[in-house]
């Protein structure tokens, strides 16, 4: 390899970081100049979840997911979620998920809806692994069945995920990712729904036990009122 072929390559996931990154600032700042237009209430919270994967061979794994939140100021026990998904791995730079979720939120009253979900995946790597700073370009596509009034919302979320070694064992994690409704319902409209921001640690407890904590902002975009929340995000992986 001569010294001009090995600059383009090195060159690459610098164009990839950069792009990523600056379609991403360029929409968190179209949704900062729409928070200045709107009224905005804010609410903290505490996400706490648990992961168990099982890595069947080389191509195929499964994950099941639980996940509990508490909000309004960590007052109520809101919602429970539990995603099982299966993933096939192309190589090592692509993979592709599929899976179900089921939610139960509650309300401070007490009463609650159930929402069934139905997922579909693909996962990039733009560059990175083993051990290397890394950087995942990650799509997903859902539709999310509500039992209350049978309305199908398919959504549409992008999120670009960087993780770096810091010392042994830890690393840090940053994340953005967007969600677009794709069509109208009763609910709500097509379009923009929110926009998350991510940044935390995540700590190799043993080769079967991983520890991540961090902070998300939530930007949500609401008819009568956006929220923008802080949110507490702890998740602990088992690799079984």
């Amino acid at each position: 390899m001569n010294a001009a072929t090995s600059l383009k390559a090195g060159q690459q996931p610098r164009k990839a970081l950069r792009f990523g990154w600056a379609v991403a600032a360029c929409l968190s700042t179209l949704m900062a100049s729409n928070a200045a237009c709107h009224a905005v209430d804010g609410d903290t919270q505490l996400w706490n979840t648990q992961n168990f994967f099982y890595k069947m061979n080389d191509t195929w794994s499964a994950n099941l997911e639980f996940q509990e939140r508490w909000y309004d100021d960590l007052s109520y026990f809101s919602f429970f979620i539990v995603r099982p998904s299966v993933t096939y791995k192309w190589n090592d730079w692509l993979s592709f998920t599929g899976g179900y979720a089921h939610f139960r939120v509650w309300d401070e009253d007490g009463s609650f809806e159930d929402e069934n979900r139905v997922w579909e995946q693909v996962m990039v790597r733009l560059f990175g692994g083993n051990g290397k700073p890394t950087l995942n370009w990650r799509t997903r596509l859902e539709q999310r069945m509500f039992e209350e009034d049978d309305t199908t919302t398919w959504r549409f979320r992008q999120q670009l995920r960087l993780m770096y070694p810091i010392v042994d064992r830890v690393q840090g994690v940053a994340w953005t990712e967007g969600y677009w409704r794709l069509n109208t319902t009763e609910r709500a409209e097509s379009g923009l729904e929110q926009w998350r921001w991510y940044g935390g640690l995540n700590f190799e407890i043993n080769e079967k036990v991983t520890f991540e904590a961090g902070y998300m902002n939530v930007y949500t975009l609401r008819k009568l009122q956006d929220t923008d929340d802080d949110v507490v995000w702890l998740t602990t992986t088992f690799k079984l």
